[in-house]
């Protein structure tokens, strides 16, 4: 395998055209560097209230060849596709997944007092978490990260609504799950408030080893939302409607993102009124 160091980055450039002992040209195996991270600041509604604080940070090599997941928009929504698999075999390059660090994490605004997050170098960041709702709609947060092997980052959020349902009302009842129209997608409606609407609609299936995340937002003055078809076509058909095809989880969110060094970072404020609710697909679904 070939390495180069472009302005300060190594970059792996991969063993091409080699062959397998069959004689057959394998592909190009290049590794593929991402360094990512995300700070979350949350408060969950129900069933207990409750506040939280984590960060993480990675710096995750893998092989181009290998399996991975693959994110695009659908519909004006961001539609992530996932599967488990084992990779090609005599790939070159070997997956490294390591957790790093951005040193001290502060987190200061609202009622409450400043608190701060230190992270392992194995185990990364412990987190925070306490009974209450320590931030509350509308408040306005900064959060700093003194710096470490991930460089320093600041951001401010202004903390988002609650996001309270109001329809459909198999939803507001927390009964039964919602069915899920292929057709028209899942209309939903809330009480207006601040900030944005995160809707995530998600899908697993143990036995295929693959994962369907799909993700929307809308702003939360709207009061409503539909999912659109678009994106529920993605997901896998099923024509039994006793069981849930798929879960789907809402919330307020207020997000940015922050380049530090090569690292790309997501500081987030969420703020989770209900449990995850259960979709039922309707009787005829498609299937991929």
């Amino acid at each position: 395998m070939r390495v180069a160091t472009i302005a300060g980055t190594l970059v792996f450039l991969g063993c091409a055209g080699q062959s397998d002992p069959n004689g057959a040209a394998r592909p190009t195996d290049v590794c593929e560097r991402t360094q990512k991270g995300r700070v979350t600041l949350a408060v969950d509604a129900e069933p207990i209230v409750q506040s939280r604080a984590t960060a993480v940070f990675s710096d995750v090599i893998v092989s181009s060849q290998a399996p991975r997941c693959t994110t695009r928009p659908v519909g004006g929504c961001s539609v992530t596709e996932c599967v488990a698999a084992d990779p090609p075999a005599g790939l070159a390059c070997q997956e490294l997944v390591r957790t790093t660090g951005a040193g001290s994490i502060s987190i200061s605004g609202g009622a409450s007092a400043p608190l701060s997050m230190t992270s392992d170098a194995k185990r990364g960041y412990a987190g925070f978490s306490s009974g209450g709702a320590r931030w509350t709609p509308g408040d306005a947060l900064t959060i700093t990260a003194a710096g470490g092997e991930v460089p320093a980052f600041d951001a401010t959020l202004t903390f988002p609504s609650r996001v309270e349902i109001t329809g459909p009302a198999d939803y507001v009842a927390k009964k039964n799950p919602i069915a899920l129209d292929w057709k028209t997608g899942v209309p939903l409606s809330w009480k207006p408030g601040v900030g944005r609407v995160w809707l995530h609609l998600f899908q697993g299936d143990p036995e295929l080893r693959k994962r369907t995340d799909i993700e929307c937002e809308a702003d939360a003055t709207s009061g409503s939302y539909t999912i659109p078809s678009d994106t529920l076509v993605m997901l896998e058909g099923s024509r039994d409607t006793t069981k849930a095809n798929a879960t789907l989880e809402i919330a307020g969110r207020s997000m940015v993102e922050r380049a530090a060094g090569e690292y790309t970072v997501i500081v987030e404020a969420i703020y989770r009124e209900e449990p995850r609710q259960l979709v039922l697909a309707l009787d005829g679904a498609p299937a991929k």
